[in-house]
């Protein structure tokens, strides 16, 4: 897509890793590159996690941590201990992970109190071509 020179949108929980790739690619090309980075209160995230996950609603590769698909026979119910999403998301340093470019913070704890058009005002104010060339 980046060499089609298509905009494009990656959703990922990114760690270390995947966040040092991104940022190569990045730097190989000329892009223009805006995160989206959504953070929260580590306990009302952790809840939150595992209230949807625990319904069986979402796909199994969201639940199977360490691989997928699941083995025949093997449980496919969800168990992730405070400890495990703090270590996945916060000692990976998944909440200091930045590539370059612009960067919006939002606080997603309640996303019921997210204001959605000063986000896509802000959205659309990152991308003008002028903020491209500044």
């Amino acid at each position: 897509m980046i060499q089609a020179d298509r905009s494009l949108i990656v959703d990922n929980n990114f760690d270390q890793t995947s966040g040092e790739k991104l940022s190569v690619l990045l730097a190989k090309h000329d892009v223009q590159c805006l995160t989206v980075f959504l953070e929260g209160d580590p306990r009302v995230l952790y809840e939150r996690y595992v209230e949807r996950d625990s319904k069986g609603l979402r796909h199994l590769g969201h639940a199977m941590q360490t691989h997928y698909p699941p083995a025949e026979g093997e449980s496919t119910e969800f168990h992730m201990s405070w400890e495990g999403f703090c270590w996945r998301f916060l000692d990976l340093g998944m909440d200091k992970l930045h590539w370059g470019g612009r960067q919006i913070r939002l606080d997603a704890t309640y996303p019921e109190k997210i204001d959605m058009d000063a986000l896509i005002r802000e959205i659309r104010e990152a991308l003008s071509p002028e903020q491209k060339s500044g």
